[in-house]
């Protein structure tokens, strides 16, 4: 009797532990090194760090993870909506926090259970008089472009910058070199891998980072709610797993280049 009930007891336990799915929605632009790839396909190997960083943080608290690739415009629409259970990677923001829920303490968002942290620099053509001195752009003549859809250009826009949406730094760097935008701000691992191509040698990143931000997965509020414990667990692993893991993911990453 007692191994039949070890056994049963074991079989309930696999079943609690299948039954817990992540649904993860992220974009299906690629951002080295933390998103790998274009499309709607998530790699098997090597797909990014945020990937394999997320998928560790699932299994530690006994989820499996399942990711999926969505035009970046809806992976947070669809996730507050319920399709999925969370998605990422985003920096804070209190409208963005009105409809996910973020790793918070004492009322702040908890920044040592992120996924990342990155920065955004300013771009240039080469033979352009804009700089950034680390509080105001200067000589800029016309608008700054930016990614579709990411919070750059928000808060550019917010500082009275005329700011143009593109999808992708391939576009906004086409539209920098042929003088139909004054700047490009966008992260240095999204832009910098671009101009290592050599198409775009007319523009160059200049040294001051515009901005440097915290980024994170973002749960549904009402799984969140319904899950507090789970999702709260899944944040503080994701912590952990990031500070145990990074830096073999990083040379991992750069020995792929």
């Amino acid at each position: 009797m007692r191994i039949r009930f070890l056994a049963l007891a074991l079989c309930g336990l696999q079943a609690t532990a299948s039954a817990c799915e992540l649904r993860f929605a992220l974009g299906d632009g690629e951002v080295l090194p933390y998103l790998a790839g274009n499309g709607s396909q998530v790699r098997s190997e090597r797909p990014g760090i945020a990937v394999e960083l997320a998928d560790l943080a699932s299994q530690a608290i006994g989820c499996k993870a399942v990711f999926n690739r969505v035009p970046t415009k809806r992976v947070l629409a669809e996730t507050a909506a319920g399709k999925y259970e969370a998605g990422f990677m985003y920096s804070y923001d209190p409208e963005r926090a009105k409809e996910l829920a973020y790793p918070m303490k004492q009322s702040a968002v908890d920044s040592s259970r992120r996924i990342a942290t990155l920065s955004y620099y300013l771009y240039r053509r080469k033979d352009s008089p804009v700089d950034w001195d680390g509080k105001q752009i200067t000589g800029l003549s016309g608008n700054i472009g930016a990614n579709l859809g990411w919070s750059i250009a928000k808060d550019l826009a917010a500082k009275g910058y005329g700011v143009e949406e593109a999808p992708g730094p391939v576009a906004n760097f086409n539209k920098l070199v042929h003088g139909r935008i004054g700047a490009f701000a966008t992260q240095d691992i999204d832009g910098d891998p671009v101009l290592a191509l050599g198409k775009f040698a007319q523009a160059e990143r200049l040294s001051t980072p515009l901005s440097t931000k915290h980024y994170f997965v973002v749960f549904n509020l009402a799984f969140a709610r319904s899950k507090a414990e789970l999702v709260e667990n899944f944040w503080t692993q994701l912590g952990i797993q990031r500070d145990k893991q990074l830096p073999a993911l990083l040379k991992k990453y750069q020995a792929d280049d």
